[in-house]
């Protein structure tokens, strides 16, 4: 049964997984700055009124299992969420911004797709739990 959430305008239930790499690739996500990650990122999803329903990442790149209300764009909420998280992270880790030249964390680019049938919300949360980090370097 799907759980259809509610605004004072309207029922919907909307999905999506995103994904977007660090910056160049870079294998800069360790055990403490992922977990800086996590908590940065569900602060930001409470403050929108999202609900993160799974949350995993390797060494060089994140990824989100997302419920938004409809009137968020799925580019607004990947730039809130990048952009907002990105200066966190350079505030904690001043050293990270040293290896990443340019000033940027995360890349431009990602990818998001939407949770549906062909894919239901437990196959994406077992395989998004599957990414997290088991190693730190």
């Amino acid at each position: 049964m799907v759980n259809y959430k509610r605004t004072s305008h309207a029922i919907y239930f909307i999905q999506y997984h995103i994904c977007w790499p660090v910056k160049y690739r870079k294998t800069i996500i360790t055990t403490v700055i992922g977990q800086t990650i996590k908590n940065t990122i569900a602060d930001i999803a409470d403050g929108y009124g999202w609900e993160i329903i799974a949350q995993g990442m390797e060494t060089d790149h994140y990824h989100i299992l997302l419920c938004v209300q409809p009137r968020f764009a799925p580019s607004k909420v990947v730039e809130l969420i990048k952009s907002n998280s990105a200066r966190i992270i350079f505030r904690k880790f001043p050293d990270v911004k040293n290896r990443l030249w340019g000033g940027e964390f995360w890349a431009d680019g990602y990818c998001i797709t939407t949770v549906g049938k062909a894919l239901n919300t437990e196959q994406v949360k077992r395989y998004i739990q599957r990414q997290d980090i088991t190693v730190q370097l």
